[in-house]
């Protein structure tokens, strides 16, 4: 498939046989390094071509991938459960919520969807190095891709990572630098080395295809549902990427005619990271506080997707929520003791959000939380809140007395 692109700002229409386009070079000429990305590219398909090719019902995620499979390592991306929770349907009262459990990728985040496509990518254009920056997912998971795939991965991460995201980064064999900064300090450094140095960046948002790779999840989700789209889907943001990737897989399939509305995509973002909830709701960016988060991956000061994301948001009638580290964590207790499922606290984030909106989306409506990364990812922030137990004698007379009736 030949891969062309339109910025999404200014129209411009671009055409490549294989050479990546990071952002449009009008409208990213002024970018200043305080904003968000300007000129975000997305790809174009052949929408005309690929509606008398590609059949509704049995089509695989891959025939609208820019990328052919054949480039991409032997890695298990994607596929990841949809499922309803009766417990919580009966408790909470609605019939039809699903949650979508990426903390089932290899590297336990949705990550390894875009991450396998720049892999792709950068095999078929025989590059070897792939630079990025990241809170602690992105890293790890382009770190577990690049191992797969035989490529160089050079990750720039804040030194405040949690020890679990870097010790899985290293563990992969990635080379690491801790930058005495924040993320958006690293997402500038990885451009300027790419730059330098060269290899592909997969920054998000500056790397279409982060966008793209993400978008499998809106396709899977569609087959899951049995060929049908939800009502609403509540996202975890913090660039902005996954959002605008989903939205992008809709509208994909949208143009095909395959179903008549787009879902209501719902953005959730972290007290204190909020730029896109505020943007949306007041019409003007404006970058982040940034106050104290346990939601580590939503800890964005710059989303650098945000103009896309807004555009995603508004052209679905969607929403926005902000969500705080109590509501955070009390979204993480309840799904662990509910449906046994672990995920970290930006991945929890989206049940907190449905549950602040909840009130307001009628109970019968279909609803998609993503649940977007495994909890053994930030062990740091769960255990500040666990009592370990004191040993005991291994005498039954020894146990606490909850225990001994």
């Amino acid at each position: 498939m030949q891969i062309r692109y339109q910025c999404i700002e200014c129209g411009r229409k671009y055409e490549t046989n294989s050479n990546i386009m990071y952002v449009c070079p009008v409208c990213s000429a002024f970018q200043n390094p305080k904003e968000p990305m300007h000129g975000v590219l997305r790809l174009l398909l052949p929408y005309d071509q690929l509606k008398t090719q590609i059949d509704q019902f049995s089509f695989s995620p891959d025939e609208l991938m820019p990328v052919d499979r054949q480039f991409m390592p032997n890695y298990p991306v994607g596929n990841t459960p949809l499922f309803k929770s009766d417990r919580i349907a009966k408790e909470l009262g609605f019939e039809n919520l699903y949650f979508k459990d990426d903390s089932k990728c290899p590297t336990g985040s949705s990550k390894d969807r875009a991450s396998l496509l720049v892999a792709g990518f950068a095999v078929k254009n025989n590059e070897s190095k792939v630079v990025l920056a990241s809170t602690g997912n992105i890293a790890a998971s382009m770190a577990g891709v690049s191992a797969a795939a035989n490529l160089k991965c050079i990750t720039f991460v804040p030194a405040t990572i949690s020890k679990a995201k870097l010790a899985q980064i290293m563990i992969y064999g990635a080379q690491v630098v801790l930058i005495d900064g924040s993320y958006d300090d690293g997402y500038e450094l990885a451009i300027e080395y790419m730059l330098k140095y060269g290899g592909i960046c997969r920054n998000t948002a500056y790397n279409p295809l982060t966008i793209e790779g993400m978008k499998t999840l809106s396709l899977e989700i569609y087959k899951q549902l049995d060929y049908s789209v939800p009502d609403y889907i509540f996202v975890p943001c913090g660039d902005g990427t996954m959002l605008s990737g989903i939205y992008k897989g809709f509208y994909d399939m949208f143009q095909f005619d395959w179903f008549g509305e787009m879902p209501k995509l719902v953005a959730v973002q972290a007290e204190g990271y909020d730029a896109i909830v505020n943007g949306f709701t007041t019409g003007v960016i404006k970058n982040s506080a940034e106050k104290q988060t346990i939601a580590d991956s939503l800890s964005v000061k710059i989303p650098r997707n945000a103009f896309l994301a807004l555009k995603a948001l508004e052209s679905t009638c969607g929403l926005g929520v902000t969500v705080s580290n109590e509501e955070i964590r009390s979204a993480q207790h309840y799904l662990a003791r509910t449906i046994g499922i672990f995920v970290e606290p930006a991945a929890a984030a989206s049940f907190a959000g449905f549950r602040k909106l909840k009130n307001k989306i009628d109970n019968n409506a279909k609803i998609v939380l993503i649940l977007s990364a495994c909890g053994l990812k930030d062990i740091d922030s769960i255990s500040q809140n666990i009592r370990i137990p004191d040993p005991v004698s291994p005498k039954l007379s020894s146990l606490p007395e909850e225990l001994r009736t």
